[in-house]
């Protein structure tokens, strides 16, 4: 059991850390310790994260591949998540390309496979029209936008079921009409 001084040496000592560490890099132990948590139940919550597969992945940008930015997927058969950390002291924009996972799906070009993208850290940043067929994902790459030392898990799910595919096609189309008129 601790003692009054035992306690009051543990706030000490997280005071002296905060101090020392500084806002730059969030200092706040609690929001800290809450982050680590919502990480456990995401991944007690995704099959993918907790025993899928690991496929490395390349975080590129205009110039080559981001040497501070760590990209990879956990994949299962009805999910494939996909982990991109940002370990540079800035802000960065990368392009992630998913064509590593074209072994998995050796007829994505035929295929009629329908998957959803949705951002599991911040939700309000999944897009409107996140139905996709596989080989329309697995072509163009994702792009991401990540502050320094944050992170974006994206989660693709995987369908193959009529509703879906019709949330595809109509998806599908609108991405393509804006490409047209863009």
């Amino acid at each position: 059991m601790f003692n009054e001084q035992d306690v009051n040496n543990i706030i000490y000592n997280q005071r002296s850390f905060r101090e020392e560490v500084g806002p730059q890099f969030g200092f706040d132990l609690d929001k800290i310790k809450l982050h680590y948590q919502s990480l456990r139940v995401l991944r007690h919550s995704h099959p993918s994260l907790k025993e899928g597969k690991y496929i490395a992945l390349l975080a590129e940008h205009r110039y080559g591949i981001h040497d501070k930015v760590l990209a990879y997927a956990r994949f299962t058969r009805e999910e494939i998540s996909v982990v991109v950390t940002n370990f540079n002291d800035g802000p960065v924009d990368c392009l992630i390309s998913l064509r590593k996972l074209k072994t998995y799906f050796p007829q994505y070009r035929m295929s009629d496979v329908v998957v959803t993208i949705n951002n599991l850290m911040n939700p309000q940043e999944t897009p409107v029209m996140n139905y996709y067929y596989i080989g329309e994902l697995l072509l163009s790459p994702l792009i991401v936008h990540l502050e320094n030392f944050k992170s974006k898990i994206i989660c693709i799910k995987i369908f193959q079921d009529e509703k879906a595919a019709k949330n595809a096609i109509s998806h599908t189309l609108f991405r393509l009409n804006e490409h047209v008129l863009n």
